[in-house]
């Protein structure tokens, strides 16, 4: 059986540039940046190939890196005799990030299939999500069950990283194991570390049954240390790049995205460059109680936050939002709570209650009370549009990272990020999509001083390589 052959011979040449591109074309229903093509092609042309078993994609955030993932996950279901694929897996480590790639990647493959041959895929195909561990277990049962009958339409399943920790060893088999491709997205985070979560999910796929071990494209928008050493590809001179990207600095001076450092103030460097004759006492210390990160405090960072959201999204012709990155859950609690307070009693400050929102996940206690999103807000917020409802909206370690809303203008950072490069550059480029009407993204930081969160940045304004375990430029 070729499947079971160690260097089971692939084929990809269907895949043509011509073809790829108008994969994209129809699946984004617009026409697809040429880094997308080339990236799909490489990575088809690499697994045909054999030239290795872990593949890195590296797009900088907003650049259509989830298109990318959608159509090689297509092209997988596609080509599944060609290329030996019964199950793509497709994994992040949040639940709203695996809904909103589940959603993307199925709509992309649901246009495809709605077109004439030959973009249908022969045979049909599936793209589910499996929800809990139970699904997870049973698509992975139905695959290998497909694979031992020699038949049966190939799968895409989106799932979490968590999951996989309740499976156990021993679901797959050697030969769903050779048929398997896992997509794991969003690693300079989920893989930051070669944890339980990592081992326990490919013990559970199998991969110590395949020499090599189990094919992977990885995708990610900010290639960390850790990234770059598990899937990164290594050159004659032993340093480890990505196998194929597109750097921040590019689609900046492409006018993909705005450069998130043309209107970022550090409230930090305004109280310290400002003297007496500048700012009266009071001000002063009105000031450095904003740079406190005691709850004491927090009425004056949310009052500052109000007052300069309201002034300038007035001047814009666009219904814009804004995000504020909170230390932690209670204080997206404390901070929506004190907003709405403050907005229906000061007239300057007016903004509709409901449209001021608080994301976080699960349940919270505070003051003895339980509180979750919907008690908070009404509603829960589990989508992007969701999220997109709210004119100024509350987070932490929720829609930080992976929210595309092209309104998003204004971002207010109360908690320090220095020191974590990667989680930087995706929060500070979350409000830098472009739309009509929007000039430049405004950054304000409460948190971080001495300009070490653009110095982190910086990393990403090209090319990057893994030298000695560190991200270097």
């Amino acid at each position: 059986d070729a499947a079971l052959t160690p260097r089971a011979k692939r084929n990809a040449a269907w895949a043509t540039t011509a073809r790829v591109k108008r994969i994209l074309e129809l699946g984004i229903e617009h026409a697809p940046y040429s880094h997308q093509v080339e990236g799909v092609v490489k990575v088809l042309k690499g697994v045909e190939e054999d030239v290795q078993r872990r593949f890195l994609l590296y797009y900088a955030p907003r650049t259509g890196k989830t298109y990318v993932q959608a159509a090689l996950a297509y092209l997988f279901l596609r080509l599944h005799q060609e290329l030996g694929v019964s199950l793509v897996l497709v994994v992040n480590d949040r639940e709203a990030l695996d809904s909103q790639s589940f959603q993307a990647v199925s709509e992309f493959v649901g246009r495809l299939q709605e077109q004439r041959p030959p973009w249908q895929i022969p045979g049909g195909a599936e793209v589910v999500q499996a929800a809990t561990v139970q699904e997870l277990k049973w698509w992975i049962r139905v695959s290998r069950e497909r694979v031992e009958r020699g038949g049966g339409p190939p799968v895409t399943v989106f799932t979490t990283l968590q999951k996989f920790k309740d499976l156990g060893p021993g679901l797959a088999t050697e030969a769903l194991a050779r048929r398997t491709v896992v997509m794991p997205d969003e690693v300079h985070r989920s893989h930051k570390d070669f944890g339980s979560l990592t081992v326990s999910m490919e013990m559970a796929l199998g991969e110590h049954l395949v020499p090599g071990g189990l094919l992977q494209v990885a995708l990610t928008g900010t290639p960390t240390s850790s990234a770059l050493q598990r899937f990164g590809t290594r050159r004659p001179d032993g340093l480890l790049v990505p196998f194929h990207s597109y750097h921040l600095g590019t689609a900046v001076s492409e006018h993909m995205v705005m450069d998130p450092r043309t209107e970022y103030f550090e409230v930090a460097s305004v109280v310290a460059e400002s003297g007496v004759s500048d700012l009266l006492p009071a001000e002063r210390a009105r000031m450095e109680r904003l740079l406190s990160g005691s709850r004491e405090h927090l009425a004056d960072r949310v009052r500052k936050v109000l007052e300069h959201f309201v002034a300038t999204s007035k001047a814009l012709s666009y219904k814009a939002q804004g995000i504020v990155v909170c230390s932690d859950r209670e204080e997206v609690v404390r901070a929506t709570r004190l907003a709405r307070r403050l907005a229906a009693q000061h007239a300057e400050l007016s903004l509709p209650r409901d449209e001021i929102c608080g994301a976080f996940s699960s349940d919270l206690t505070i003051d003895g009370d339980t509180i979750n999103e919907k008690g908070l807000n009404g509603f829960a917020i589990k989508t992007t549009e969701d999220a997109k409802y709210a004119r100024l909206l509350f987070v932490a370690h929720k829609f930080e990272t992976g929210y595309d809303n092209p309104a998003l203008t204004f971002l207010y950072i109360f908690r320090k990020l220095s020191g974590t490069e990667s989680l930087a550059t995706q929060v500070l480029l979350r409000h830098c999509g472009k739309r009509v009407g929007k000039i430049r993204p405004v950054t304000l930081d409460f948190a971080n001083g001495g300009g070490r969160l653009l110095e982190g940045v910086a990393i990403y304004f090209g090319d990057v390589v893994c030298r000695y375990g560190q991200v270097v430029p």
